[in-house]
């Protein structure tokens, strides 16, 4: 996939979806012991965790990265910076969709 794909945005909408649904559900603490303070308490502990993972998860790779972690000598990094500046002069508008043309109702 790439930076900017279409199956980047609805997986990163999947997530989100998945991760309000664990907080409804957990926070609620549906065992008819728990107090109002303690789902509160529940709640805020988990939105803290969240916004720390969602900062790691966000954080997308550059072309810098992807060449560091591929590449398997000095040689292969250089060779794979030469194919980016070659790909970026070359580049045309790409084929997949853009973001501003997927439906009101794929987004969050």
């Amino acid at each position: 996939m790439t930076v900017n794909s279409v199956e980047e945005r609805i997986l990163a909408a999947a997530r989100y979806k998945l991760n309000m649904d664990e907080k409804v559900i957990q926070a609620g603490m549906f065992d008819q012991k728990s107090t109002g303070s303690e789902r509160q308490q529940f709640l805020q502990s988990i939105l803290h965790q969240d916004g720390d993972d969602e900062e790691e998860e966000n954080e997308l790779p550059d072309d810098d990265l992807i060449n560091e972690m591929i590449a398997r000598s000095e040689d292969e990094l250089e060779l794979f910076k030469q194919l980016d500046i070659e790909r970026k002069k070359t580049e045309t508008q790409s084929r997949l969709i853009d973001e501003s043309e997927l439906p009101d109702w794929l987004g969050k």
